[in-house]
């Protein structure tokens, strides 16, 4: 009786907490709401009414008469499909909820689809297909959709003019979209704050980056590269501000701003000579020539002046605000101090240098810094920057949530939050993406208790790449709800081709549940998803990706390639002809670049590998037999116990027997009988392809197990010169001995198999390898969409002048190659481009592939420094200085050269 009722009290107080837990929770999501109030869209119902009717017309033109918008102001965001006398009726509270149930309509009901990745919109039914009788309604999961990352602005839209823009932001809000970074026409309002304090042209000149460049001079990881800005550029990026702001608001989204972080330029030192500032460290690989720019201290008066003469500019500029600014002042940038205090300090200045302006500001910070440098962000010093802001007014981006997500386990402290996926380094194109976690993890977070999580968003480095995986996320990102991702990718397969192919559905079946979903914590080495095409060649070997078996790619290839042959010619099909076979030759290239490089690396043949290794297996044997704790004989003896058999070794042909049945070492089975079964065993276990077994043994080599074993080794064999002859010993010396023997086995084992199975010299490979990257070429230049003609066309367009159209073509190709005059941050903006391949990459392994044979023919080491200066001055900065013409429309038509393609390459993927 006595137990029973402590069991109860137990659970009454376990209630009674929870209780308290829920409504703690409660009290503080009603707080943040209040805080974040201001930041919505004052925009009148009938405005957004007229400019989401003016969105449908650009999408599908005069169909847009047989489509009725309604606005209907409400506390949550919802959209309500109807269908009445084959007029589609759509009544929302708000433009971007209408918009995004419309795209719904497009996609589930007409089966059309608007991309980055082409459009597939042409032939609406007529009538337009009926909804349900009782009508389908969305809701919004979450208050706040969040869009782009502050590099997007240089990866992506730095050479947009309007039209572009344009199309973009309707995009926006068909994929319910709501809170989009706002960044264009910045450096006109600096311009006039920086002269206001004094600054010269000269001066604000060497402080601002080039076009290409501007996101880093932003956040104050440089200054002056790839400039100077030219005034025309600032005078026409501010009209293009205003146009984007007028759009992005009359649909009902709320513009984020820039605020002030505290970065400046180094002529302020000399006008306030008693201000407090600091030189921060280099950036990246940059020296101070460009990077180690100077941070205003938080407490010193003149930080709140400027911070708020920015934001005071602002509002006048672009007739009032939305109320959000984003400024990092920290980014991927050590703080001068770990001291809570000072920290506290310095965000506290942020955000105050806000309020003076905008009593209703909320900081929006990006939350990278806590992933970036995690040894300084200890719990301390990142509660301390979190809640030197009064709660609530601080938004944080969990920017990589899907990888390394931030929010936990402290919920940052109080302060809102939105659950992001960043995905995309520099625009890279490999496929790639985390889809179940994407499917799972927001819905998880928004209901956990003392969740903070108001929003999702989609914060790519860069765009105009792997669309599926971003359309999965902004579907189930506004919803918050799970989906069937079988299900799911079979209507994007048919939304997209407009067809219902079998060979096209699995293929997305394929791809989705392989690639495009990596269930392992983390996020690969970026040298794995980018591919090797565009990695400078060296002899390193970095594997395989890991996250899904490289076999897969090929399935899918066969299945895409027999639905080209029923597939319509659309612009979605020609699109992924292209991005899809673009993806198969990279995974060849990189087979046949590690097979190069093991040709180059291994001259010996493999008759004197097997040597050593049956040599080895003797002195194996010799090994066990010195003890009897390893005698077959022994096991044998045992189970023939009443035979007067004294002691038993086997002969070859007895071996045989026990091949596949005997694991343990014994002395007298022949090992040299056992290296069939080991060969069996071991590709099984290494699931690796054949072209990197080499590369493994190198790995393997390298890691802590044969690190540790080598060392324990070595203090064994000097162990013996002193340890007593006792049966122990001698146990541990045959045991010892046996462990290691068999690891230098493996070694020659791996060794000797890739002797076996590549007996061509690494020029024939070379040479395979550059005709891979000739057709990689062509096929890119099959669509537009791969275009470094397009991309640098766009920069010049924007030139008013002769110099000023040479500055943004330099600005144009040097981000996407060397993006530091030296190649600070080499290849990591790289794209699969047509021209790029042909003029920047091509050049670069046709030059790797010399020296390789060069090395080869005279027996000598690959030079690696003598390389890197000779492609860097030969190949990479002379590519950022022609300027050479390259077409900027496709040629060739991209379902044919994609079947050529899998003719000819996809034998390479049948062994892997």
């Amino acid at each position: 009786m006595f137990a029973s009722r402590k069991l109860v009290m137990h659970l009454i107080k376990a209630v009674l907490l929870l209780t308290t837990v829920i409504e703690i929770g409660s009290f503080q999501k009603h707080y943040i709401e209040k805080s974040l109030s201001p930041v919505r869209s004052y925009t009148a119902g009938h405005e957004q009414e007229t400019a989401v009717a003016q969105l449908l017309q650009r999408v599908i033109g005069e169909r847009s008469q047989d489509v009725v918008v309604s606005i209907l102001p409400a506390a949550s965001e919802f959209a309500t499909l109807s269908y009445a006398g084959k007029t589609l009726k759509i009544t929302g509270s708000d433009a971007v909820s209408v918009a995004f149930a419309f795209n719904h309509y497009l996609k589930y009901y007409c089966r059309k689809q608007i991309s980055w990745a082409g459009d597939q919109i042409s032939d609406i039914p007529n009538p337009l297909p009926p909804v349900p009788a009782e009508g389908v309604t969305i809701k919004a999961g979450v208050k706040y959709r969040y869009y782009q990352n502050v590099c997007t602005v240089s990866y992506s839209s730095v050479w947009w003019n309007w039209t572009r823009w344009e199309r973009e932001i309707d995009w926006m809000a068909l994929n319910g979209i709501n809170l989009p970074l706002a960044f264009t026409g910045q450096e006109a309002i600096w311009e006039r704050v920086y002269k206001k304090l004094g600054c010269s042209d000269e001066d604000i000149k060497k402080h601002f980056a080039g076009p290409a460049f501007l996101a880093w001079g932003r956040m104050g990881n440089l200054h002056g590269w790839g400039g100077p800005l030219p005034s025309f550029w600032i005078k026409s990026q501010l009209i293009l501000q205003h146009q984007i702001l007028i759009r992005m608001r009359s649909l009902g989204m709320i513009p984020v701003l820039p605020g002030f972080a505290g970065h400046i330029p180094s002529a302020i030192l000399n006008l306030y000579p008693k201000a407090d500032v600091i030189q921060l460290s280099h950036w990246s690989h940059f020296n101070c020539t460009y990077s180690c720019t100077y941070l205003l201290q938080p407490h010193d008066p003149l930080f709140n002046t400027i911070g708020s003469m920015f934001i005071k500019e602002q509002m006048l500029e672009y007739n009032g605000t939305n109320h959000i600014y984003n400024a990092d002042t920290f980014n991927e940038m050590t703080p001068p101090s770990s001291d809570p205090g000072y920290l506290s300090n310095a965000s506290r200045a942020v955000y105050d240098a806000m309020a003076v302006a905008d009593p209703d500001a909320v900081w929006l910070m990006q939350g990278w810094l806590f992933h970036h440098e995690p040894t300084f962000w200890k719990t301390a010093q990142k509660k301390a920057l979190l809640t030197g802001v009064p709660k609530g007014k601080m938004l944080v981006l969990d920017l990589f949530s899907e990888s390394y997500p931030q929010y936990l386990p402290d919920w940052y402290f109080g302060q809102p939050f939105l659950w992001c996926m960043l995905h995309d380094f520099g625009g890279n194109m490999g496929f790639y993406g985390k889809i179940n976690t994407v499917n799972t993890q927001p819905g998880i977070a928004l209901t956990s208790v003392n969740s903070t999580m108001v929003g999702t968003g989609v914060t790519p480095e860069g765009i105009n790449q792997n669309y599926m995986i971003y359309d999965f996320m902004l579907e189930t990102g506004f919803t918050v709800h799970s989906v069937n991702v079988t299900n799911w990718l079979k209507e994007y397969t048919m939304r997209r081709y407009n067809t219902s192919s079998p060979e096209a559905i699995k293929t997305w079946n394929i791809l989705g549940n392989t690639i495009y979903n990596d269930t392992k914590p983390g996020f690969p080495s970026k040298s794995l998803i980018r591919g090797s095409p565009v990695k400078r060649p060296t002899l390193d070997n970095p594997g395989l990706p890991y996250w899904y078996q490289y076999s897969s790619l090929a399935l899918a290839w066969d299945n895409f390639s027999q639905s080209l042959n029923t597939l319509k010619d659309l612009e979605t099909v020609r699109y992924d002809a292209v991005d899809i076979t673009r993806q198969m030759l990279q995974a060849v290239h990189r087979l046949l670049y590690y097979a190069m490089v093991e040709e180059f690396l291994w001259k010996r043949d493999p008759g004197k590998l097997g040597e050593q290794l049956l040599d080895l297996l003797d002195d194996f044997d010799k090994m066990l037999c010195s003890d009897a704790h390893f005698s077959m004989g022994k096991w044998i003896q045992d189970a023939v116990y009443f035979s007067d058999i004294s002691f038993w070794k086997p002969t070859i042909s007895d071996g045989r027997v026990f091949v596949c049945k005997i694991t343990t070492h014994s002395c007298g089975l022949d090992e040299r009988r056992m290296r069939h079964s080991y060969c069996d065993v071991t590709r099984q276990a290494i699931g690796f392809d054949r072209f990197s077994l080499h590369g493994l043994a190198k790995r393997a080599f390298k890691c802590m197990l044969f690190y540790s074993l080598a060392l324990a080794w070595d203090n064994f064999s000097q162990s013996l010169n002193t340890l007593k002859d006792l049966e122990t010993v001698r146990y541990d010396a045959v045991d010892i001995t046996r462990q290691m023997l068999q690891a230098v086995h493996r070694l020659l084992y791996y060794a000797m198999v890739e002797e076996f199975l590549w007996k061509r010299d690494p020029g024939k490979l070379g040479e395979q390898l550059l005709d891979l990257l000739d057709d990689f070429d062509k096929m890119l230049c099959s669509d537009a969409h791969f275009s470094m003609g397009k991309w640098i066309q766009d920069a010049k367009i924007l030139g008013t002048t002769a110099e000023e159209k040479d500055l943004y073509e330099y600005n144009a190709r040097i981000q996407v190659t060397l993006w530091g005059p030296n190649g600070e941050i080499l290849d990591y903006a790289s794209k699969h481009w047509c021209s790029l391949v042909k003029h920047y990459y091509r050049p670069r392994w046709a030059l790797f592939v010399s020296y390789l044979n060069h090395a080869y023919a005279t027996k000598s080491k690959f030079d690696h420094k003598a390389f890197a200066s000779d492609v860097f001055t030969n190949v990479e900065e002379p590519f950022t200085k022609d300027r050479s013409v390259f077409p900027s429309t496709a040629t060739g038509n991209a379902i044919e050269l994609a079947k050529d393609m899998y003719i000819k390459w996809r034998p390479f993927l049948n062994d892997v």
